[in-house]
């Protein structure tokens, strides 16, 4: 399945809207919105990366079981839980109005169709980057490719960082 998303600041992020937390502070700072991610991703809600290093753009993201052969230029791995059978797509700008705002939601508005539905239970996910993130991507071509493998695992994997972070 492929899902396209606009992002302008370079930070999109898969979520469990049913489990992620998403109210921060009506006047959050970065470091707190950080942390936030952290925790959150930690609980196996919600996988934020930034995208590239300049900014935004517009992404074509491939979603599969089946890993593709292409070779990456960067990728990682991380565990989310699925509780509502569907996952979205967020972008910084989504996730910064549900930091705030406390009658904001995730699918924000507008935004309801990068989603896309999977079975519930946990999951191995591997984000694979096909672009150096210095470069501008080439239009039309896959930015992402993200795989889902279900599995068994009962610790999930822990993080200290916001996966390719740079600012």
């Amino acid at each position: 399945m492929t899902i396209y998303i606009n992002d302008y600041d370079g930070i999109i992020s898969l979520v469990n809207s049913d489990t992620y937390k998403t109210f921060v502070s009506e006047n959050w700072e970065l470091e707190q919105l950080k942390s936030h991610f952290i925790e959150e991703m930690n609980s196996d809600s919600i996988i934020v990366w930034q995208t590239n290093n300049f900014g935004g753009d517009n992404w074509k993201i491939e979603l599969t079981t089946n890993e593709s052969v292409e070779v990456a230029h960067s990728e990682f791995t991380k565990t989310i839980e699925v509780t509502n059978g569907k996952l979205y797509l967020a972008d910084y700008t989504d996730l910064t109005m549900v930091a705030q705002f406390s009658d904001y939601s995730i699918p924000a508005k507008g935004h309801e169709n990068q989603s896309f539905e999977i079975e519930n239970g946990k999951y191995l996910v591997k984000i694979k980057r096909f672009f150096n993130p210095d470069e501008k991507l080439e239009e039309g071509k896959n930015a992402f490719e993200i795989v889902f493998l279900k599995t068994n695992q009962i610790d999930f994997l822990k993080v200290d960082k916001i996966f390719w972070w740079t600012f």
